[in-house]
């Protein structure tokens, strides 16, 4: 009987002993998370800082490209307006040349017509 109360201290006291080292363990392990989360959190903030750093130059970037196309837009409403101009220039460039050569035909069908000659139709 002795022999069967002494195994059952030491199974008390091993239960005992590994309870204390789960206890440890599971100390240990809440540790590991909290440092973990520690680390985890530093990474989530430093990530989201990134993110935040991300967003302002997408919306700078974004800002820029705005500007830049209007700026694109008020030159080609420029170069539009010179071109307008530079074709308006043109005809009238044409229009001053037909005008001088329907003068100029006109003054040699009066001179052909003094000389005798039938002017041509529909002048």
């Amino acid at each position: 009987m002795l022999r069967h109360a002494y195994v059952a201290e030491r199974a008390e006291e091993q239960v005992h002993q590994i309870a204390g080292q789960l206890t440890r363990v599971e100390q240990q392990f809440s540790d590991l998370k909290n440092r973990r989360a520690d680390r985890d959190d530093g990474k989530v903030r430093e990530l989201e800082a990134g993110i935040t750093e991300l967003r302002r130059v997408v919306e700078e970037r974004h800002a820029r490209s705005v500007e830049i196309a209007t700026v694109k837009g008020d030159a080609d409403a420029g170069r539009l307006r010179y071109q307008e101009r530079a074709f308006e220039n043109a005809l009238a460039v044409r229009d001053a040349r037909i005008e001088r050569l329907e003068m100029q035909l006109k003054m040699l069908c009066q001179f052909l017509s003094v000389g005798g000659y039938d002017m041509p139709k529909g002048l």
